[in-house]
């Protein structure tokens, strides 16, 4: 790696407004400013919301230009010019020494703008597939940062280096919690569905466990992301059955869950699938089906080629089928041992620091040829 030249730099990052793009920029924004630079996030009212009022941060218009009508894709482009106005008209007043672009449309008009104000400008993508702001900008792009080997759809022509994705260090394998031992060893179960959880997770993984042998209920505790709209109705569900078991639309301490657990079910979004990676779990992942470029299923498949993960399709989810594939992993401690290890070895710890080599490495280079 190359070593850091110290210089204070300036850096914006541009963020789409779902988790997945935001949590990788925040990721890198506290290493940022821990190494001494100054940073400032832009994103899109989205986004917003899920910023820590200690970062710097810029909201900007912003509208998606791929979906819904024709009338609403015109707006939509509406707001993205908006956005390019507002974005180049901050670059102006604060020039950053350099952008990065972390995907997502929001992401767009900062880094069209920078790219026309000549700020060097480099993009990460999260996800195994090059998504689709990342691909219509990258030939804009010093350098476009990839946090999977092999990620398809990469563009021609353009510099690209492998970091990782930036992943909390709540989610470290060293982080993980110990549980209490009531007589025999307990299980722990994580289900994730997601920022905004996964209904189909609510229909069918509780009458999944509800037919797991009673060997395995007595010692298993659930923890279960679900919607506020499906909660008292699953928590419900799970008392009946006799399962211990915590439910809540959002759990604050996520990192530790997924440390602590045995055994994790969730969608396999690309920061999803890194943390499982850097947390060390076996997985059954189930890919939302109408990702765009189907890149949950290519994000699952980095897990599942290596022997971490179980990938079921959402066509494939159905209570009996998870019922027996559930049993099986609860039952092979050995198994999932295994598993454990496997994740952990697709894990990139040091994706922040391997970023941030570059951004010091182009804003090197820039000065040098200036």
């Amino acid at each position: 790696m190359r070593e850091n030249n110290n210089k204070c730099l300036s850096v914006c990052l541009a963020a789409g407004g779902t988790g997945g793009h935001v949590m990788p920029a925040i990721c890198l924004s506290d290493a940022l400013i821990k190494g001494g630079h100054k940073v400032r996030i832009i994103t899109d009212k989205r986004g917003y919301g899920l910023i820590p009022d200690h970062l710097q941060q810029m909201v900007i218009s912003a509208g998606s230009p791929f979906a819904g009508s024709l009338l609403n894709r015109v707006f939509a482009s509406l707001r993205l010019m908006a956005g390019f106005a507002q974005s180049a008209a901050s670059f102006i007043v604060r020039r950053p020494d350099l952008l990065v672009g972390f995907g997502g449309y929001p992401a767009a008009a900062p880094m069209l703008a920078g790219w026309c104000l000549r700020i060097p400008v480099l993009m990460h993508e999260q996800n195994a597939v090059i998504g689709r702001t990342n691909r219509m900008l990258s030939r804009f792009a010093k350098t476009l940062m990839l946090s999977w080997p092999a990620t398809k759809g990469q563009p021609e022509n353009i510099k690209t280096i492998v970091t990782g994705l930036p992943v909390r260090a709540a989610f470290s394998s060293s982080n993980a919690g110990t549980r209490k031992k009531t007589g025999h060893r307990q299980l722990h179960l994580a289900v994730f569905g997601g920022s905004l959880g996964a209904s189909l997770f609510a229909a069918v993984i509780p009458e999944a466990l509800a037919g797991l042998p009673d060997t395995l209920k007595a010692k298993l505790h659930v923890t279960h992301q679900v919607r506020t709209e499906q909660e008292q109705a699953v928590r419900q569900f799970y008392a009946e059955q006799g399962l211990q078991a915590e439910t809540s639309s959002f759990f604050r301490n996520a990192g530790e869950i997924m440390s602590s657990c045995d055994l994790v079910i969730c969608r396999s979004g690309a920061a999803t699938v890194a943390e499982i990676a850097c947390a060390g779990k076996p997985a059954v992942l189930i890919p939302f089906a109408n990702a765009l470029d189907n890149h949950q299923q290519a994000n699952a498949d980095q897990l599942a080629s290596r022997g971490a993960a179980v990938v079921i399709t959402e066509a494939e989810a159905n209570a009996q089928h998870l019922c027996t594939i559930i049993t099986e992993l609860l039952k092979d401690e050995k198994k999932r041992a295994d598993m454990s290890k496997k994740a952990a070895g697709a894990a990139q710890p040091e994706a922040c620091a391997s970023i941030i080599a570059e951004i010091t490495e182009t804003a090197r280079l820039t000065k040098e040829a200036a």
